[in-house]
């Protein structure tokens, strides 16, 4: 979803573990957990704020050396993540009008336009597709903060919110959101707090932390979240901190071939992988009901099958505009 490209620095570590967490948010919707274990419940919960974490620390890595086109560099992700967002939305259309919002064709024209833009922003289009809402939302919120106020407190209002949203989940600010919109930990709140840790992580100070990290240190780390996560269930959400600087730790510090284009490969899998699954899933339950693992395999194949299409057809004249695919 993002290029892995700042100050000259290619992560491809970082598409390697998109690729696997897009395949994570996969078994998040078939459910996997229910038939591994509910262990897999605690590994699960670190896929979303990762994504959040890897596209955050990338552009603000960006942002930090180019100190004259700061906002120009915002805009062009804006920009890019919209492009996207969109092309999905028109493609999936006949599914978002049938399963997710049929009330677009039932309401007035007004409120229909009005519902989408709520949606577009603060809700979904498609499923899974609240990624996208609240990283076109939450971003500029986050590099407005930064602009406002001093790196040692920038992360103070996020992770307020974030501990809020997850430690009383009836509270009445977050009945409030949930009434009017959706629950805040699938919008744009919940995910200011990961935002802002890319940020951090992207400083001089913790860039160097992490890339000092030896791999089994960092993997120390995320086995320690894990088990806190474990025996503390009801905690995970803090436990997910700690496990997301380890996953870019990990991801920063793994050696690969750079010049391979099989990372940059995985990194278009991962975005289709995302924005297709959920639609997959409907339509391969409606055979397969609660067969929950070949419902999983099965969504992955299919997937990939389509991934490799799109990617062959790019090549092709007619067809370079499916490049705002991924």
């Amino acid at each position: 979803m993002d290029k892995q490209q700042t100050t000259n620095i290619y992560y491809p570590g970082i598409d390697l573990f998109k690729f696997i967490l897009a395949i994570i948010i996969v078994s998040i919707h078939v459910q996997l957990y229910r038939i591994i274990g509910n262990w897999y419940l605690i590994i699960q919960d670190y896929a979303v704020p990762s994504f959040f974490v890897f596209s955050s620390y990338l552009l603000f890595s960006k942002l930090r050396n180019n100190l004259n086109n700061k906002w120009q560099i915002l805009w062009s992700f804006e920009k890019r993540i919209n492009i996207l967002y969109l092309f999905w939305i028109i493609a999936l259309s006949p599914f978002i009008l049938t399963m997710w919002h049929k009330e677009y064709l039932e309401l007035p024209l007004f409120m229909a336009i009005a519902d989408f833009i709520k949606q577009y922003f603060l809700g979904f289009q498609f499923g899974a597709s609240w990624f996208f809402g609240a990283l076109i939302v939450g971003t500029p919120i986050v590099f407005l903060l930064t602009r406002l106020i001093p790196d040692k407190g920038v992360w103070i209002i996020p992770i307020i919110i974030y501990l809020y949203i997850h430690a009383y989940p009836h509270g009445s600010l977050v009945q409030c959101y949930t009434h009017y919109i959706r629950t805040p930990l699938l919008s744009f709140p919940n995910a200011l707090w990961w935002i802002t840790l890319g940020y951090l992580l992207s400083g001089e100070a913790m860039h160097k932390f992490t890339r000092s990290l030896k791999i089994h240190k960092a993997g120390l780390l995320l086995i320690g979240s894990f088990l806190c996560g474990y025996f503390y269930p009801k905690y995970n959400y803090i436990c997910c901190i700690p496990a997301s600087i380890a996953i870019l730790s990990i991801a920063q510090n793994i050696k690969f071939n750079k010049s391979a284009e099989i990372y940059r490969r995985l990194r278009t899998y991962s975005t289709h992988f995302f924005c297709l699954h959920f639609t997959l899933i409907f339509i391969v339950k409606y055979f397969f009901h609660d067969q929950i693992l070949l419902v999983f395999l099965l969504t992955l194949l299919i997937c990939w099958l389509i991934s490799e299409c799109i990617i062959w057809l790019m090549s092709k004249p007619y067809f370079n505009w499916l490049k705002f695919s991924k």
